[in-house]
C-alpha cells in the first residue's frame, strides 16, 4: 500500500506542476532543480518569480554579501506572531534612528550593519538573512538575545531556506526568557566544548565601543554616518 501510495503521488505531482519522473541524460538536459524522493525538479527551490525585486537600502552596509533575490511577499504577514515570551522594551525618539542592527561573527569582526529606521523586530532580521544568503548558505547558528521570535518568524516563512539553520539565545540573556524551549538556549550546549568556546557576547562588545562615537554620529548626514561608523567599526574588532 504505501509503494502504491508513493507512485500515486507521484504521478499526482507530475501532472500538476513541472516536475519530471525521467532520468536525466547527459548536462545539456539537466534541469536547474534538484531530485527529491526520485522526484525531478525543474524549477530551484526559491524561483526569482516568487520574489519582490532586489532593492538595496540607502540603510544597509554590507559589502560582502550582495542581495541574491528581493522579499517574498508571504501568506503569514497578515497575522501577527502571538508568543508568551520575554519581549524587547522598546524606546523610540520622535526625529532618532531606533539604533544600528550589527552582524558580528564570535570573533567580533562585523560583517555589516542595517541603519533601523523602525524598532527592532524580527522582520529586521529576516530582512538581511533572507535578501542575502544563497539557498545552502545560510549561517549554521545564529545567536541573538531574542532568538525565539526570529525563529518563529523565519521558519513560517522560509523553511527550506532555514533549515539548517539554529536560533540560540545570548548566554547573558536566557534568563529573560520565561517560556522557551531550552533548546534554544545557547548555554544548554556548554557541554561541547566547540560551543562552550562561542563568545555570544560579541554583538554586545562591540555595542560598548560605540558609546565612544554615539554622541557624534547623530548630527552626521547619511552618507558621512554610514562611512564613518564603518571605519570606526573596522579599526575597532
Amino acid at each position: 500500500i504505501g509503494n502504491v501510495h508513493y507512485l500515486e503521488s507521484i504521478q499526482t505531482i507530475t501532472t500538476r506542476a513541472p516536475y519530471s519522473t525521467a532520468e536525466m541524460k547527459g548536462a545539456a538536459t539537466r534541469p536547474t532543480g534538484g531530485v527529491l524522493g526520485g522526484v525531478v525538479f525543474h524549477h530551484p527551490a526559491h524561483p526569482d518569480h516568487l520574489y519582490g525585486p532586489k532593492e538595496e537600502s540607502e540603510l544597509d552596509f554590507y559589502p560582502a554579501w550582495p542581495l541574491v533575490r528581493g522579499l517574498g511577499k508571504y501568506d503569514k504577514d497578515k497575522r501577527r506572531d502571538e508568543m508568551e515570551c520575554s519581549r524587547k522594551e522598546i524606546v523610540a525618539h520622535s526625529t532618532l534612528s531606533p539604533g544600528v542592527l550589527l552582524l558580528n561573527c564570535q570573533h567580533r569582526v562585523t560583517y555589516g550593519y542595517t541603519i533601523l529606521d523602525c524598532c527592532e523586530s524580527p522582520r529586521s532580521v529576516f530582512r538581511v538573512l533572507a535578501t542575502r544568503f544563497p539557498d545552502g548558505e545560510m549561517p549554521e547558528f545564529i545567536v541573538y538575545d531574542n532568538s525565539c521570535h526570529p525563529s518563529v518568524y523565519c521558519m513560517s516563512r522560509e523553511p527550506a531556506l532555514f533549515s539548517g539553520t539554529s536560533f540560540l539565545i545570548y548566554r547573558l540573556h536566557s534568563a529573560n526568557h520565561k517560556s522557551c524551549s531550552r533548546t534554544l538556549y545557547l548555554k544548554e550546549y556548554d557541554a561541547d566544548p566547540d560551543m562552550k568556546s562561542i563568545n555570544s557576547q560579541s554583538c554586545e562588545q562591540t555595542n560598548a565601543r560605540l558609546r565612544h562615537i554615539n554622541h557624534v554620529l547623530p548630527f552626521l548626514k547619511l552618507h558621512r554616518f554610514k562611512k564613518t561608523l564603518a571605519l570606526f567599526l573596522s579599526e575597532n574588532q
